[in-house]
Order: structure tokens, then sequence, then C-alpha cells
């Protein structure tokens, strides 16, 4: 676990983006730089800067693991850019075309500046939640990442987003969700929603995050198991495995 909260003072302070809605402040020391939001100084998003394209989170790592999966992943749609860690990912990688949608002009200016996220990126700037409600395109895998500091917005636990996102999927897509759980009920709130719509789910739980990973599909999603993490780690560290407090799947309803 990479704790940069003793390095998150004035001292370590790159740059700060005030407006009336919020506060952004970028944070650097040898290794890292970072992205918080709100006088809480909620962390949003983490960089390497020896290696950019590297996803260093394990839980946003555990969210690339459809890549296991021998379907095709080439339309990616990201909801929540946070510092751009999705983007520098899949840039550089044939193949994969990437959309990304983000509410805040100021999260935004910050990647731009600061995490890398060139003109090539395509990004949309509106509500998530209107962006799945509104879009007629197909996607072989929805990310759901979206925060406001420590708090994730109502929609992501409404039925109405949830089937407007199954409904964007191609026929072997996946939604793969970050997801905070206030209290178990949330949870299964959750899981129930998404058993209604999906047919296979994985759920993965870390050690020292609170963080919830949920992979669905219609498809079975077997290829995403522990195993397989650790025979590749082309697209995270080695050490995820080792992160991984329990990987599980639910099994189809019959």
């Amino acid at each position: 676990m990479i704790d940069l909260t003793p390095f998150t003072t004035d001292a370590y302070l790159v740059a700060t983006i005030q407006s009336k809605q919020d506060t952004l402040k970028i944070f650097e020391n040898a290794d890292y730089r970072w992205l918080t939001l709100g006088d809480e100084l909620t962390l949003q998003g983490v960089m390497e800067k020896s290696q950019p394209q590297q996803v260093c989170n394990p839980v946003n790592q555990a969210m690339l693991l459809f890549l296991l999966c021998s379907e095709p992943s080439s339309q990616i749609l990201n909801l929540g850019l946070g510092s751009g860690c999705f983007e520098r990912a899949v840039t550089n990688k044939a193949g994969f075309e990437l959309t990304t949608v983000e509410i805040n002009p100021n999260v935004i200016k910050a990647a731009k500046q600061y995490f890398f996220l060139n003109d090539n990126n395509h990004i949309v700037a509106q509500c998530a939640e209107q962006f799945i409600a509104q879009s007629s395109r197909k996607f072989d895998v929805i990310l759901i990442d979206v925060f406001s500091g420590k708090s994730q917005p109502a929609f992501l636990q409404k039925q109405a987003f949830l089937c407007d996102c199954h409904a964007r999927l191609s026929t072997y897509g996946k939604i793969c969700i970050n997801f905070t759980a206030k209290n178990k009920q949330q949870l299964i709130a959750l899981l129930t929603t998404l058993r209604s719509l999906f047919s296979h789910i994985v759920v993965i739980e870390f050690n020292q995050y609170k963080n919830i990973v949920l992979i669905a599909s219609e498809q079975r999603l077997d290829a995403i198991n522990i195993e397989q993490i650790k025979q590749h780690n082309n697209f995270s560290s080695p050490d995820l495995a080792a992160e991984i407090k329990q990987l599980f799947h639910i099994p189809k309803l019959d």
C-alpha cells in the first residue's frame, strides 16, 4: 500500500486549482505525483513519476483484470478521470479506443497539466449518469470509478443507471466498478441489482483498502482468478495477488 499521507503537506504542494465548488491540489515527492480533492485532501489519483503508464494502485489494477479474458475489449468507456491512470495505461497500446467521461473541469485541467493526459485522449465533459442515459454507443468494457472526495454519487446505486450501463455493453461486454460501501446493506443492494442484470459477477476485496471491485458480465469470468493474476503482470504489479484479501465468483442463477 502506498501511503502518501506524510507527504500531503504544503512542503510537497506543486499546484492548487481553486473553484467555487471545490479545491484540487497536486503534490509530489521523489517517486510519486498525486491529486487531492476537497478540504479533507482526499486522494483522487496517483502516478509513479518514473513509470507514468504503470497503474500503481491495486484497486485500479484490479479494474483492469478484464484483460485476462479472451473476449474483445477494444472499446472502453471510463467513467471518472481522476489522475488519468487508465488513460496513460492504454494510450500507447494498440487496439484500444478509450472514451472518458468527467464532469469536473478542474480534474480535466489537472490531468492535462500534471498527469500527462494528451490530446489523443477523448474526454467528454459531462455527468456520467447523463452520458450513459443519452449515449447510443456500444462498449466492450465500462470502467466505473466515480468519486467526489470520499463519497460516491447516488446514481451508482440506481437501477436505472446500471440498466443503462448494461444496455451500452456489447455482447461480450463487462462493467468494472470501484465501490466503497458505507455498510453491508449497501453492498448487498448493489449486488442484488447487478445480479438481476448480469449472469456472472466477480467480487474482489483487498487487505489494506476498503474499496471493493465488482466485475460483471453476461459471459463467464473464469479467467479472472488468483493464479492467472500471478502469471500476468503486464497490466498490474507482481504484488497485486498479494494485495487481494479474497476474490470470489457469484455463480449464475439457474
